[in-house]
């Protein structure tokens, strides 16, 4: 697999993008051509954003064609302080991560931001 010309690392470790993340950034209906090149001309080089209703790989698709890579934060990936993986779940996890495992515009998965301490 390869990553805008280049091989792709096979863990964070390796990587040779420097992520300027924009946190926070597009996602669903902002996730356009325009502004995901905009996006790309600011200096940012990772998004950290949700797809919303909108098929994941168009979303990765877009990213990838203004050279922004993905922290994919979705509601099926979310890590709550009641998570249960019952097979409903885990189906759907699996479902998802299949889909887009191998997109090149794939930085990371976005599971949880700022756990509470109970939960750690």
């Amino acid at each position: 697999m390869t990553t805008m010309g280049r091989k792709r690392a096979s863990t964070a470790l390796n990587e040779e993008l420097f992520p300027i993340v924009g946190w926070a950034g597009l996602g669903g209906d902002m996730v356009r051509p325009e502004t995901a090149r905009d996006m790309r001309k600011a200096g940012f080089t990772v998004n950290f954003g949700d797809p919303g209703s909108r098929d994941p790989i168009e979303i990765l698709d877009i990213h990838h064609k203004a050279g922004l890579r993905m922290i994919f934060n979705h509601p099926t990936l979310h890590v709550d302080d009641n998570l249960v993986l019952n097979p409903k779940r885990r189906k759907a996890v699996e479902t998802l991560v299949r889909r887009i495992k191998d997109h090149p515009a794939l930085y990371m998965y976005g599971l949880r931001d700022e756990p509470r301490l109970k939960t750690l």
